[in-house]
């Protein structure tokens, strides 16, 4: 009994640390020693490959994880094959303007930030240590996305939020560190008709047209930018301690997971996920019928045309000017080292939601 007490306590003693660890979302309004950065990559759709190859690679160890591998390596193929047609009815459509506005405007009404400004990267930070003002700095990181899913069942629109400490290091890359890193995802899943495969599925999007899946498109910005502001609200974070397990919420004749925590017209937010990793998803189910029924917004105006006279169209850098989309976001408390873009093909997810990389080796010689 005794030696099953002392056990016990040795287990409880070393689960302190972490308890104590416990990431939680930063105080507003949020005060960091450098500007807030907002990370605009992407200039087309993604494809994103659903969680299922990564399933199999969790569950059959080193062989399913090379069969998942293989799996998602072959969906990529595929869906980049299909969503070419998609991309080009979107070529024109200007998210990184739209969704850099309406952060810039939101996190102001709402006060989330100090007074320490913000700043739009067009690739992933790349800073070095001569350049930093202290040994150890910090910001917070928003890294907007969109995406259609290899199977062409969802469209979503995603926004990570990461606060970051960099340390510096002589005559090498700042080391990074999550300190917190959190997902916000608003979906639009695509109604499911009998005999639909991705061919078929990929059509009935491009079928929609262009104005409709940009009215979606800015339907999922101005949704996913209001559920980030609410997470940070006292308001937010009272309500994302409230029990979530078994439930459950209901729209478009369709049941996800979580509690619903608002509700409109045809949409949910629910809060899901374990403790500190508990998060916002929005659900807003999709057919034919909603689509044409959507209204068609007029476009707002991009940071660079307010004041003017004359609102010249909203248009994204060019695709030879920026990085490729920062791979998934590090859980948080892992050092990740000197951040190195990845190919789109390897960006699975801004989600959100988030596997830890390790931290790139030092250079021979440094």
């Amino acid at each position: 009994m005794n030696i099953r007490l002392l056990a016990s306590i040795v287990l409880l003693c070393g689960a302190l640390p972490a308890i104590a660890a416990k990431p939680t979302l930063p105080a507003t309004p949020i005060r960091t020693s450098q500007p807030a950065e907002i990370i605009l990559v992407q200039q087309e759709l993604a494809a994103e490959v659903p969680g299922t190859a990564d399933a199999v690679g969790m569950q059959f160890g080193l062989i399913g994880a090379l069969v998942g591998t293989a799996v998602s390596n072959a969906q990529v193929k595929n869906a980049e094959e299909r969503v070419g047609e998609l991309r080009n009815v979107l070529l024109d459509y200007p998210f990184n303007a739209r969704m850099e506005e309406t952060l810039q405007r939101k996190l102001a009404e709402h006060a989330i930030l100090g007074d320490q400004g913000i700043t739009v990267l067009h690739a992933t930070w790349d800073g070095d240590s001569a350049s930093m003002a202290n040994p150890v700095e910090d910001a917070l990181v928003l890294v907007p996305g969109y995406a259609i899913l290899s199977s062409f069942e969802q469209l979503s629109v995603k926004v990570a939020l990461s606060h970051v400490q960099r340390t510096a290091r002589a005559g090498k890359k700042p080391k990074q560190k999550i300190l917190f890193t959190r997902n916000y995802a608003f979906n639009f899943p695509l109604s499911t008709l009998a005999g639909d495969g991705a061919d078929e599925s990929a059509a009935r999007w491009v079928a929609f047209g262009r104005q409709p899946l940009e009215a979606l498109l800015d339907t999922g910005i101005d949704q996913v930018t209001d559920m980030l502001v609410y997470d940070l609200s006292t308001e937010g974070r009272d309500e994302a301690e409230q029990p979530i397990r078994g439930m459950s919420g209901t729209v478009g004749g369709q049941e996800f997971k979580g509690r619903v925590v608002r509700e409109g017209d045809r949409w949910l937010w629910l809060r899901s996920g374990p403790g500190a990793l508990r998060t916002l998803t929005g659900q807003h189910p999709v057919d034919e019928t909603i689509v044409a029924a959507m209204p068609v917004a007029a476009a707002p105006a991009s940071p660079a045309e307010v004041g003017s006279d004359t609102p010249a169209p909203a248009r994204d850098p060019a695709p030879d000017d920026v990085a490729p989309p920062p791979a998934e976001q590090p859980r948080a408390g892992e050092d990740i080292g000197e951040t190195v873009p990845v190919s789109a093909e390897e960006d699975a997810t801004i989600d959100p939601v988030m596997d830890t990389p390790a931290e790139t080796p030092d250079e021979p010689g440094q």
